[in-house]
């Protein structure tokens, strides 16, 4: 009897995920999916559009502010922008998939994170070019470390890109990035997965009134090296959001994303839904203090991926530019 190779394909991606979960190697390989994902919810995005203690973990330098209505979300300037800003941050989060398992099998934790963020962003041609480079570090800790697929870590994002506003296209930025990734144990020495990838992304910014704004954004996330190989994917996807001005210092925001993770080492194809909703306060103009949560609804072609899970905590930031 003979298989085609999308079946062959198909079996031994199986065979190997079931190998995998049930090993020593699989607890490595989902710690750095769990870890991923931790991440990349709580870390930076190579194009902001709003207020957040993952999103505000670098404020990026290009958008432009109006201080009695907090930072705006487009690409426009009335007056010179800080070339530099360096942030440190922290908060408390508890998560009821700490390790990212199917619904049966969820494991509930609180972890801590704590890090630093240095961005810098020049605009040129009157300002509708927008060359930009940060550093990230932060560390997170488990109150329950050792737990399945539960494990302390650090992750490390290196970003250089640029941001151009299509002024003539209603003002749409348009973003570029070149980011490395790097997840690791809490000492730095012991890595758990990296990846060289390429961010494209559109953005662009309605004003419904002088305090509300939305946003829509669409991108690409394609992988140019990743190790683990088994964790290497692309990604398609778009975002929405609406942010309330209550106060010239308090801000909430609402936001949804879809993702389309397409893992090229087999068949293996997930649609991830993240929903958030945070509430900031901007103490003084370098102090933010946040509430914020978020929940994940992950669904995979193999069922032994698909995974929810709720995060949600208080964060404080203090963001000094110049």
């Amino acid at each position: 009897m003979r298989f085609s190779s999308t079946a062959v394909r198909l079996f031994l991606t199986v065979a190997v995920s079931a190998a995998l979960l049930s090993s020593a190697r699989g607890q490595a390989a989902n710690q750095a999916e769990a870890a991923r994902e931790t991440s990349r919810v709580r870390g930076p995005s190579p194009f902001q559009t709003g207020v957040g203690p993952g999103e505000q973990a670098v404020v990026a330098g290009e958008l432009p502010q109006r201080q009695e209505y907090g930072e705006l979300k487009v690409l426009y300037n009335a007056r010179p922008l800080p070339t530099f800003s360096l942030q440190a941050f922290s908060g408390a989060f508890y998560t009821s998939n700490a390790a990212l398992l199917p619904p049966s099998r969820e494991i509930g934790d609180w972890y801590f994170q704590q890090g630093v963020a240095l961005n810098w962003s020049k605009g040129i041609f009157q300002s509708t070019l927008f060359p930009h480079a940060s550093f990230y570090q932060s560390w997170f800790e488990y109150a329950r470390p050792g737990v399945t697929g539960i494990g302390n870590f650090s992750a490390m994002d290196v970003d250089v890109g640029v941001t151009y506003a299509l002024r003539k296209l209603a003002n749409i930025a348009v973003s570029v990035d070149y980011v490395y990734e790097r997840l690791a144990d809490l000492g730095l020495d012991n890595e758990i997965f990296h990846e060289n990838h390429l961010v494209l992304g559109l953005n662009k910014v309605f004003f419904v009134s002088r305090t509300q704004s939305a946003f829509v954004q669409a991108f690409g996330d394609i992988s140019l090296q990743t190790a683990p190989l088994v964790s290497e994917r692309n990604e398609y996807g778009a975002g929405i959001g609406y942010a309330i001005d209550w106060i010239p210092e308090v801000t909430t925001t609402f936001s949804y994303r879809y993702a389309r993770y397409d893992y090229t080492a087999g068949p293996r194809q997930d649609n991830n839904h993240s929903f958030a909703v945070s509430l900031v306060w901007r103490v003084r103009p370098w102090i933010f203090l946040q509430l914020g949560g978020n929940y994940i609804l992950n669904n995979s072609n193999f069922r032994i991926f698909n995974y929810h899970v709720f995060t949600g905590g208080p964060s404080a930031a203090v963001n000094i530019q110049w």
